[in-house]
């Protein structure tokens, strides 16, 4: 489904996918060959797709399942990212942590949901904002001379559910309301098309790095007619998010520059670790010799292999 959306923005696209329905990259990792759709041909599972082929983008998606930690995630994560980095392939790659939602909670609202605190990387996974910032920290530390980057769709529903609380709208044509992003859902886990519609455009955006208005979807993505101030208050809301959070790497601005004093020597906070440079282009991290280089460019990506 996301074929139409990428020619509609002047790209083709050639995916790959391992998906494993309900399950942890922890679980993927033990049982290699599990999957709930059939991955396409040639690429097949991930062991194969990551290390035979050559990507743009690959996306992880981390979900609780068993006993599985942000620690067994960051496991999985690293063997999958240095299988694909093997032999020095796939260094120009694009590696993005998809951020889901919370579950539906009989007890507690999304937002409680949402903001619930994750500190301890041997606790089991919770669908929280906490928790995806946690390992992505992780695998930015572990991989800082890789793009790692994030599809913030958590992000964007968390705004969007601020947004509904304050002004409900109706959502489709029909005129049926929402007051929360709790009535964007078709059951406890999975949205209905009104959500589908958050996540697809969420993900589109984040790896071509345009507005979300800029492109088309197929129908089948949302199923359902869906009410037009319902679309362009999404659409503020995805980009507003995806182009203010450096993670995705579609920012509108340039982190802040520092001048040392007397060492003529720039600083820069980027993902939160510092950075030195003498002449604005090369980057250096403090403390590492891998070198950063700040370019103001935009990246298109045509192939991705999706984990999840």
């Amino acid at each position: 489904m996301l074929d139409e959306a990428f020619e509609s923005a002047g790209w083709s696209l050639e995916a790959g996918w391992h998906i494993a329905c309900s399950r942890s990259l922890t679980y993927m990792l033990e049982d290699p060959e599990y999957t709930c759709v059939t991955p396409p041909e040639p690429y097949g599972a991930w062991p194969n797709a990551l290390a035979n082929y050559d990507w743009d983008a690959i996306t992880f998606q981390s979900y609780p399942y068993g006993e599985a930690t942000a620690q067994t995630e960051m496991e999985a994560v690293s063997v999958m990212i240095d299988m694909a980095t093997a032999d020095d392939r796939n260094q120009d790659c694009v590696f993005y942590l998809y951020v889901p939602w919370p579950s539906v909670s009989s007890v507690a609202s999304w937002q409680s949901e949402w903001a619930r605190p994750y500190t301890d990387p041997t606790a089991q996974i919770i669908k929280s904002e906490a928790y995806y910032e946690y390992l992505f920290a992780m695998m930015c530390e572990a991989y800082p001379e890789l793009d790692i980057r994030m599809i913030p769709v958590g992000q964007v529903l968390a705004q969007l559910d601020q947004k509904l609380n304050e002004i409900p709208i109706p959502v489709l044509e029909d005129g049926e309301m929402a007051t929360s992003v709790y009535d964007l859902y078709r059951d406890i886990y999975h949205m209905a098309g009104q959500g589908r519609y958050i996540a697809h455009r969420t993900v589109v955006s984040t790896l071509l790095g345009v507005e979300p208005s800029s492109f088309t979807i197929d129908s089948e993505v949302a199923r359902v007619p869906l009410d037009q101030a319902y679309q362009a208050l999404a659409q503020e809301v995805m980009w507003s998010v995806i182009s203010n959070n450096q993670d995705t790497g579609v920012t509108e601005s340039e982190p802040s520059i520092f001048f040392r004093q007397n060492t003529g020597t720039r600083e820069i906070v980027y993902r939160g670790k510092l950075y030195q440079s003498t002449d604005l282009q090369n980057w250096s991290a403090v403390d590492s010799a891998s070198p950063y280089r700040l370019e103001p460019t935009q990246t298109y990506f045509y192939r991705a292999a999706v984990v999840r």
